[in-house]
């Protein structure tokens, strides 16, 4: 562990002594600010690239490229309350790869939009409360690079440097609100989130990309899901992040011109990096999608698992007046109160108590205090109106 010569008065860790040292440090600590930079925007295999940490006045980044063994500070984080802006991509980026799960964390970002604030971005936070603009130099810079510019370490520290002040403005403000349980009830889970197990993507789903709907032939389908296909092995070859080999609206393009024409003299405008190879790779891949047999070529619509659901289209739009006006009322974002998912699994599914509103909507119990009776009376009110018929019923089991 050593201080670097770059001013911004933080420590560099990049041992494994150095790591055992501040695991110390933070075994003290009544709790940690944290925030990590990965390099997703330029590599396809992603990795943790920086841990930073903030204790009081002390500021630490862990590298986690170095040969330091990071079981030690792995293991003593988890055993302390954690401020995170954000935490979701952070939890589960330190899940993935160390295993991690904290025991309890404050959110900034949620304590902010249950307050109410219109910019909940860390640097509009920051400059509202303290008068100090965050550097912007990193936002897209590649974390894996060494050695790290004094620049680079200055974004780094800013990350967390404010965020233990912040969480003490907030964490009174919750208070006074009388909204602390409400943000302690989203911070669980977040935590529960964040640890689950990703269930596996729909293969069928995940070659649709942005704006797949335009191409209307199956046959103009199958070339963009072999155009995917192709871009995902050029990534992993290349080791970049697939928007870097061909962007979603070029595949799009390109699959819409290749469905009714061959020779590429024509055809849109390509990266400048699809040449030779890449090029050669990708003529086969248009070929092989024009000849496939028509019983191989995809629907020109997705059904999810288990096929679609009868929904009341008037009942979804009630229980979004209802959840709007109670959103206006508290001073919150709509989707806080109840995100378009819950709406349309209750329009669904139609619960009839509050323990049956909470599991299929996935709500908590201050979201059910603000929106929950109203909810169940609009529900109620739906299900005496229904006639006997097909329709009816089945939205009414679905």
């Amino acid at each position: 562990m050593h201080l670097p010569s770059n001013g911004n008065h933080s420590t560099y860790v990049d041992t494994t002594a150095g790591v055992r040292e501040l695991a110390l440090v933070i075994e003290h600590a009544e709790r940690v600010a944290l925030d990590t930079e990965a390099d997703s925007l330029h590599h396809y295999y992603e990795k943790v690239c920086l841990l930073q940490l903030s204790i009081g006045e002390n500021h630490y980044i862990v590298d986690p490229l170095s040969p330091a063994d990071l079981g030690a500070l792995m293991d003593v984080l988890a055993r302390r309350p954690l401020i995170i802006h954000g935490p979701d991509y952070d939890l589960r980026l330190l899940r993935r790869h160390y295993g991690f799960r904290p025991c309890e964390i404050f959110d900034t970002m949620t304590a902010a939009r249950l307050l109410g604030y219109k910019r909940f971005g860390l640097a509009a936070l920051v400059e509202q409360h303290f008068g100090v603009r965050l550097p912007k130099k990193g936002q897209k810079a590649d974390w894996s690079s060494r050695p790290l510019s004094d620049a680079l370490l200055a974004y780094a520290v800013a990350d967390t440097k404010y965020l233990e002040p912040l969480a003490g403005v907030f964490e009174a403000e919750l208070v006074r609100t009388n909204r602390l349980a409400w943000h302690r009830q989203i911070c669980r889970k977040i935590i529960e989130q964040s640890s689950v197990e990703t269930p596996p993507s729909d293969p069928e789903r995940l070659w649709r990309v942005k704006g797949w709907y335009v191409l209307k032939s199956p046959r103009a389908l199958a070339i963009l899901r072999e155009l995917w296909g192709w871009r995902e092995s050029e990534a992993q070859r290349a080791d970049r992040p697939p928007f870097r080999v061909m962007s979603n609206e070029c595949l799009i393009k390109l699959a819409a011109w290749a469905e009714h024409n061959t020779g590429f003299d024509t055809a849109p405008k390509l990266p400048v990096t699809c040449k030779a190879r890449r090029l050669e790779t990708l003529k086969i891949a248009i070929r092989h999608a024009r000849n496939l047999p028509e019983n191989r070529l995809p629907s020109a619509r997705h059904e999810t698992k288990g096929g679609r659901v009868a929904v009341d289209d008037a009942l979804v739009e009630e229980l979004k007046c209802i959840r709007d006006q109670a959103a206006a009322d508290a001073g919150l974002e709509p989707s806080l109160v109840a995100p378009a998912g819950a709406i349309a699994a209750i329009a669904r599914h139609r619960p009839a108590t509050a323990s049956e509103l909470m599991k299929i909507a996935d709500l908590q119990d201050w979201q059910i205090s603000l929106i929950g009776k109203a909810y169940l009376k609009a529900v109620a009110s739906r299900n005496d109106g229904i006639p006997n018929g097909s329709d009816g019923q089945s939205a009414r089991n679905a």
